[in-house]
């Protein structure tokens, strides 16, 4: 009785653990509704019964890194590159997760070994894309802390920001294989791959008008008492939208300003430890942060941070107070600024007689420079 006893809990024990393992595509829905904890603990059980299943294992990372057991993911997928070496995808997971934690170098490599593997692999190799243009942009900062002077490395490093902001920052991929149903994992915010800066086209010269046209009118005078109205017009880039704009005024007798001035552009927030007596004590704290893992560091050899050490430049605040929580959790003296740099830009400014000034044929005309009311004092 005892036997049979025992026997019957075995049995009710085994179909309850069946109950339980579920099967991949079921996991993959499971996740795909973000019960990802529900979907990794089936698929431990799943992994049980199948422990050489390549896909298992492969979302076996995934769903670690949904739960935010990095390391974990980590050890997932090189313990499955080191057991399928010709399996591409670890890889490029392995890759994401280095990104994220600023391991750019292995990441490189890790995406290389990818596309070697699979020279077809588009996820890889736009994500190795998007690692290139972080390293360029880390190596042009570099150059530019190296000497404050070298303002094309820095416009160059502004044109890398400026592209990840422009371009969704959830791109990083982490796929399983193959992908039936891919199961998306981002990373932290991620440099999307740069996409070539159109040349500007020269603006075009206008042909002159036919004798027959008549000249416009000069611009009616304003007597004392009359209403006027007064315009600004922003998004200027160049001398020649000035020029269009003003003839646009001018042919509808309004008179106008126009002209250049001076206007503080916005580049980034730079993170940095302040300057230290000597090159010595600069060169000692900054390799003391890089032994203790700490990526995206350069010795500042010019300008007032000279003997300093920059940590970063990001394009908006809150990034920048991030990294400088996580680096004074860390023991350091960490402050960031605010960097703009004074450039000339073109303006045009209109005083009209009230309802002189159509604002929706000028939007027409000019659709990428609004109009704007401004104070005539």
């Amino acid at each position: 009785m005892k036997y049979f006893l025992a026997a019957a809990i075995a049995i009710l024990m085994t179909a309850a653990a069946l109950a339980q393992t579920a099967s991949l595509p079921e996991i993959r829905s499971l996740a795909q509704q973000s019960r990802y904890q529900e979907a990794y603990d089936r698929l431990e059980s799943y992994l049980k019964r199948r422990p050489g299943d390549e896909q298992g294992r492969l979302l076996k990372g995934v769903l670690l890194t949904r739960l935010d057991r990095i390391d974990e993911a980590i050890d997932a997928f090189r313990d499955l590159a080191g057991d399928k070496p010709g399996l591409p995808e670890p890889y490029n997971n392995l890759a994401v997760l280095y990104a994220a934690q600023g391991r750019y170098d292995e990441a490189r490599q890790a995406l290389e070994t990818a596309v070697a593997l699979q020279p077809g692999y588009g996820t890889a190799r736009e994500n190795l894309g998007d690692i290139y243009a972080r390293l360029a942009h880390l190596e042009y900062m570099r150059a530019y802390e190296i000497d404050g002077t070298n303002t094309r490395a820095l416009d160059k490093a502004n044109t890398v920001v400026n592209l990840f902001d422009r371009i969704s920052r959830n791109t990083a991929r982490i796929e399983p294989v193959p992908e039936p149903e891919p199961i998306m994992a981002s990373a932290r915010p991620k440099p999307p791959a740069p996409t070539p800066v159109p040349v500007p086209e020269p603006a075009p010269v206008s042909e002159p008008a036919p004798a027959s046209t008549p000249a416009p009118m000069p611009p009616p005078l304003a007597s004392a008492g009359d209403a006027v109205e007064c315009f600004g017009v922003s998004g200027l880039s160049d001398e020649g939208d000035a020029a269009a704009v003003a003839a646009w005024f001018e042919q509808r007798g309004v008179n106008i300003i126009s002209g250049m001035r001076e206007e503080k552009e916005f580049l980034n927030f730079q993170v940095y430890s302040p300057p230290l007596e000597s090159r010595a004590e600069a060169r000692a704290l900054h390799d003391q942060m890089k032994a203790a893992g700490i990526k995206d560091i350069a010795l500042i050899y010019k300008g007032e941070l000279s003997n300093g050490v920059s940590l970063g430049v990001y394009s908006t605040e809150t990034n920048a107070q991030r990294r400088m929580t996580l680096l004074e959790q860390m023991g350091y003296e960490i402050e960031y600024r605010h960097r703009s740099r004074t450039r000339q830009v073109p303006f045009v400014e209109a005083t009209a007689l009230e309802g002189l000034v159509n604002q929706e044929a000028f939007s027409q005309a000019f659709p990428n420079q609004p109009l704007v009311r401004i104070s005539c004092i």
